[in-house]
């Protein structure tokens, strides 16, 4: 083998078409489960006041055929007032990167996203908090931040003299394409 061309998967087709319905009066759970199941990479929500029932969808910015890639804003009804000022901290560790921004914002808990390798956490979850769970914050109040896993770290081995079958098992082991 004089060649080896080695693809490391980015995970779903962000170009693959989806159809999105109206999600007017979903719930925060059909939402989420509904961005998972189909992949949806570039999804906002934000939650505003309303005379609407608490964590409903009570607007969103497309409808229809789109890339899973095309951005989507949902915004969702807290209800006619906040009945809180502090939340204690849910643990994120292992959660969707997209799952644990719900969680936040839908808390009002400011935060800031950033990313390291891990042999212990999935892509795309949460391998960090700078806050541990159960502390008491204040919503609006300094962020928190999430260390998002980018999954484990490869470091790719010397494969000359190596056979096709101990590469390809390297590969396989790996998880490359």
């Amino acid at each position: 083998v004089k060649n080896i061309k080695i693809s490391i998967s980015d995970g779903a087709n962000p170009d693959k078409l989806v159809v999105i319905p109206d999600m007017s009066g979903w719930t925060d759970e059909q939402v989420i489960n509904f961005v998972e199941e189909n992949y949806l990479g570039n999804v906002s929500v934000e939650f505003v006041q309303s005379d609407e029932k608490e964590n409903t969808v009570i607007e969103q910015s497309t409808k229809g055929t789109i890339k899973r890639s095309d951005p989507i804003k949902i915004t969702f009804s807290y209800g006619l007032e906040l009945s809180y000022d502090e939340v204690n901290l849910k643990d994120l560790l292992g959660m969707s990167k997209f799952r644990a921004m719900f969680y936040l914002k839908q808390n009002h808990i400011n935060y800031e996203f950033d990313e390291g390798t891990s042999s212990k956490y999935d892509k795309d979850t949460v391998m960090k908090m700078s806050v541990d769970a159960g502390t008491k914050i204040k919503i609006n109040s300094d962020p928190i931040k999430v260390t998002i896993s980018r999954g484990k770290e490869i470091k790719m081995i010397d494969v000359k003299n190596k056979t096709i079958n101990e590469v390809t098992k390297w590969i396989v082991s790996n998880r490359l394409k």
